[in-house]
């Protein structure tokens, strides 16, 4: 792409002589790089591949092979569901415990009469820094 975009600057040719002999340039170093960019980019890719998998085994180093093998034991297919409807249970039990207890402790009260509240038992109505 770089090369089409500079390709067409070329073409249409521009006034300054420094721009010219930067595009020039350009293009040369597109030209020579094109080894060196198909290494670079392999290599690149081979490691995001490579922290995707990160560790798994040969038999599971692939989406499909990863689906496979959970459809394939239907066992552990099921302790995984399993784990993951107990943490979800978890998650929801702690914010019904949260909105509990923020329920609790607000007693309906307004903003007014919560300060003035905490003004007669002596708690700060404002935070301390």
């Amino acid at each position: 792409m770089q090369l089409i975009a500079l390709a067409i600057i070329k073409l249409v040719g521009t006034d300054n002589p420094a721009i010219n002999k930067r595009i020039d340039d350009a293009i040369a170093a597109i030209a020579r790089g094109d080894g060196d960019t198909l290494t670079a980019a392999k290599q690149y890719a081979d490691k995001i591949k490579s922290d995707l998998v990160n560790g798994a085994p040969q038999a599971l180093d692939t989406l499909k092979e990863l689906a496979d093998s959970l459809t394939g034991d239907n066992s552990q297919l099921a302790t995984l569901l399993t784990q993951v409807g107990d943490n979800a249970k978890a998650i929801k039990a702690n914010g019904d415990t949260i909105a509990t207890l923020k329920a609790n402790t607000d007693l309906g009260l307004s903003d007014d009469q919560r300060n003035s509240l905490k003004a007669y038992v002596g708690v700060p109505t404002t935070p301390v820094n």
